[in-house]
């Protein structure tokens, strides 16, 4: 097991993977548009980064979804929410 110290030093937990980060404005999570973090939420993490984030699509429905998200959001500052919104227009349709 990696000691504690070791784990914050390096940032990453014993199995190798990340932790999640923050989803204030301090976090990466305003970089991503809502189709993708949709998804992250629906399917979970990618195994091929050793992601051990849970999917949660059987669980919450796709509006169940995007109210957490309208939460996160919520928390974001008036720069952050305008980034992820033009992120967010600039992505491409499926």
């Amino acid at each position: 097991m990696v000691p504690l110290a070791r784990r914050r030093r390096t940032g990453r937990h014993t199995l190798g993977s990340y932790p999640p980060p923050p989803h204030d404005d301090s976090g990466h999570t305003g970089h991503h548009p809502d189709e993708l973090l949709q998804e992250i939420v629906a399917q979970g993490g990618d195994p091929a980064y050793n992601s051990k984030r849970p999917a949660f699509g059987g669980t919450l429905s796709p509006e169940g979804i995007a109210s957490i998200l309208d939460f996160i959001k919520s928390r974001w500052g008036t720069e952050a929410r305008e980034f992820q919104w033009w992120i967010s227009a600039a992505w491409p349709e499926p």
